[in-house]
Formats: structure tokens, C-alpha cells, sequence
């Protein structure tokens, strides 16, 4: 599980904030990908259980250092390092987004890749 000592510590050492790195086929991206996450437990299949992790790292994160200091990074539809996301890419976002709406994070970094929707 992410090491919340280090964001805490990049606060303490002066830094504004942290972003959490869900995009460009890193481990968060690869739990919402369809042909990454093949698992059948609650971080895999449905939409709402591949978005889980993403959400219970942000969330663990503003625990530590507050919502104003947490910002997370997506790459929706990329698919560097072999991810591919999947029809219901769209759907997942809106949703993911929703959800860490509720916690107030400092910014959303979106990497675009040409899909307006």
C-alpha cells in the first residue's frame, strides 16, 4: 500500500502538496484498466470496484495532509505501456471524478489525448 510517510514528509520538508499518480500506466491506471485488472475481488470488474483504489489512495492521502494539499493525476484513454481502458472509459471517469469531487482535492491534472467526451 502507498507509503503516506512520504507525502507527509514532502509537506513537512516545505512542498505546497503532492500528486498522486494515476496516470501513463503506472499502478493506479493499471486498477482501472480493463485489460490490466483482471482481478475478481473488489478492486476488479465493475467500474465502481476498478475505481476503488484510486479513490482509497486519495482519500488515505487528504487524511494525512488535507484535501488543499492533494492534487491526482489521469490519463484517460492513454494507453502508454500497453493499458487499454476500454469501452466503458468514458462512464469510469465521470464516475471517478464524481467521487473525488466529495473530497475536495486542490486540482485534477488531466493528460489529454484528443477524446473531448
Amino acid at each position: 500500500m502507498f507509503n503516506l510517510f512520504y507525502a507527509r514528509a514532502a509537506v513537512e520538508a516545505g512542498a505546497d502538496g503532492v500528486e498522486i499518480h494515476g496516470a501513463n500506466g503506472y499502478l493506479i491506471q493499471q486498477f482501472l484498466s480493463e485489460n490490466a485488472n483482471q482481478r475478481q475481488d473488489a478492486y476488479g470488474g465493475t467500474i465502481e470496484n476498478r475505481s476503488r483504489f484510486a479513490i482509497e489512495i486519495a482519500k488515505a492521502v487528504v487524511n494525512e495532509i488535507g484535501p488543499e494539499r492533494t492534487g491526482i493525476r489521469f490519463s484517460p484513454q492513454g494507453t502508454l505501456n500497453g493499458i487499454e481502458e476500454g469501452e466503458t472509459s468514458s462512464e469510469m471517469y465521470l464516475y471517478l471524478v464524481s467521487e473525488l469531487d466529495k473530497l475536495n482535492l486542490a486540482y485534477l491534472h488531466i493528460m489529454h489525448f484528443g477524446n473531448e467526451s
